[in-house]
């Protein structure tokens, strides 16, 4: 029910969309109170705005967003099947590899480079033409983090895991 309320208070408010969580998203996709293709022109509306303001964004994917807000958007309308989190809009940030998106990591001496494997964290989300992209790949690094890993040392999908990772610096 709270998703439901949350919906309900949400829907209506310019920008209400993009505030909502993934349960009332789906609830709402469910209900046909609103479209992923509604969603996503409010996420990146209120992405925009931020950005403006703050930097929030490293590259965004838009376009990308957009033809997978379509597709889920029929998903939901019954001409294919809506996948668990089918219309759900994401950002991850620039540390997170994302395949052929370029890849900073918070850092000029990672410019040009391009990974070719989605990182193994991003294998959550529902695979094929019902993941739901990236909107953008986001700034900031998280103080415990330290610096970012190089390219060579950051362990795409296939031998991600315990123990691939170098440990850090103490």
């Amino acid at each position: 029910m709270a998703a439901a309320t949350e919906a309900a208070q949400h829907a209506g408010a310019p920008g209400g969309l993009a505030r909502m969580s993934a349960s009332s998203l789906l609830e709402g996709y469910r209900s046909g109170r609103f479209t992923p293709t509604q969603v996503i022109e409010e996420v990146i509306a209120a992405l925009e705005r931020a950005d403006r303001h703050c930097r929030v964004m490293v590259t965004p994917m838009f376009d990308a967003a957009r033809a997978q807000a379509e597709l889920a958007t029929k998903a939901w309308a019954g001409c294919g099947r809506a996948r668990a989190l089918e219309g759900v809009p994401v950002t991850v940030k620039d540390l997170v590899y994302v395949a052929g998106v370029p890849a900073l990591g918070g850092s000029p001496v990672h410019r040009g480079f391009v990974p070719a494997a989605d990182a193994a964290v991003l294998a959550i989300l529902p695979p094929d033409e019902g993941e739901p992209p990236p909107v953008a790949e986001s700034a900031g690094v998280p103080a415990t983090l330290g610096a970012p890993l190089p390219p060579s040392a950051a362990a795409p999908s296939a031998r991600a895991g315990p123990g691939h990772w170098p440990e850090p610096d103490r």
